[in-house]
Order: C-alpha cells, then structure tokens, then sequence
C-alpha cells in the first residue's frame, strides 16, 4: 500500500477516499493540528474538484494548487501543462503555483 500512495519511507501519512483513491498526503507537523488541516484540505479539493467538473474556471485553478500542495501530482511535465492550460490565474495564484511547481522540479531532481 506504501508503494500505492507514492510512499517513500515510513511513516507515510495519507488521505484517501473511502473507495481508496488518494487525495492528499501529509507532509505538515504531526499535530492534532497539522493532520485537521490535511484532512480540510483534501476536502477542498473534493469540492473543488466537483466544480471543476461542471467547467467552473476558478475551481480548475484551485484544484491544480490543492493537488500540487497535498502531494498528489508526481510529474512535473503534467503539472506543468495543466497549469499553461489554466485560462483564470490571478497573480498571487501564479506565483503560488510556480513555487509548487519549483518543489515539484526539486523533488524530481533528487529522485523523490
């Protein structure tokens, strides 16, 4: 199951649906805290996500930037095409996602 979630080494602390899928891992403090916000944010995404389905522009924005925060997008090509197809990306939303995308490179880079 590690493998499944995209696990690199124990613990690996991960949100999943109850039909299994992953929506988030966490990578904040390991406090009653740390994992609420986790878990609100997997939640996010799930909505988001639903509105993304409906064609709602913003919702497609936030989906990319919860996916990139919760650790679920693992390539970084991907990520990267998604986010050039974004068509409503405020500036702070940009900058955001370009900091995401950098860890992303980071991670690729070191082979995580």
């Amino acid at each position: 199951m590690l493998k499944d979630v995209g696990g690199r080494g124990f613990p690996t602390i991960a949100v999943l649906t109850p039909e299994g899928d992953l929506i988030g891992k966490h990578n904040g403090p390991r406090t009653a805290e740390g994992f609420v916000k986790t878990i609100d944010s997997a939640g996010s995404l799930i909505t988001a996500r639903a509105k993304a389905a409906e064609g709602d522009e913003d919702a497609m924005t936030e989906v990319l930037m919860q996916e990139l925060s919760l650790g679920i997008v693992t390539s970084l090509d991907a990520a990267t095409k998604r986010f050039d197809a974004l068509k409503k990306v405020t500036p702070e939303q940009k900058k955001e996602i370009q900091g995401l995308l950098s860890g992303l490179e980071f991670a690729e880079l070191m082979g995580q």
